[in-house]
């Protein structure tokens, strides 16, 4: 009984193992999703997000509040997107970066195709 539980277990652990053998090496899902789905900034780490409008021509807008000029400062801001998986940013979104004038970003994706967005920050008057 126990040589058969033996070569039981042993033809099972066989065939759990078969249908791995026949698969390609370095198969993988190819993104090619360039879009920001959403964006953010904030002018510390704790402190309030600013979600910013995209515009149809690939510009991204945070409007801030005026009265909010003392704690947000526009040219020393943290950014956080949502994009695809394994799409990269250039420059980078890590670190601060000065949105008081316009600053370019490309989104490219697995197939190193390119999508540009412009992100800027401006205090409004209300």
């Amino acid at each position: 009984m126990k040589i058969f539980k033996f070569i039981l277990v042993s033809f099972l652990a066989m065939m759990t193992f078969i249908p791995y053998s026949c698969q390609k090496e370095d198969e993988r899902y190819i993104h090619t999703d360039t879009t920001i789905s959403s964006i953010y900034v904030r002018n510390q780490v704790g402190g309030a997000y600013v979600e910013g409008t995209i515009q149809s021509d690939n510009q991204i807008i945070f409007k801030i509040p005026l009265a909010k000029k003392d704690e947000i400062d526009i040219s020393n801001l943290l950014i956080y997107a949502n994009i695809s998986v394994s799409a990269k940013v250039t420059p980078g979104f890590a670190g601060r970066h000065d949105l008081s004038s316009p600053k370019e970003f490309t989104v490219i994706n697995d197939n190193n195709v390119p999508h540009n967005y412009t992100l800027q920050a401006i205090y409004l008057d209300n």
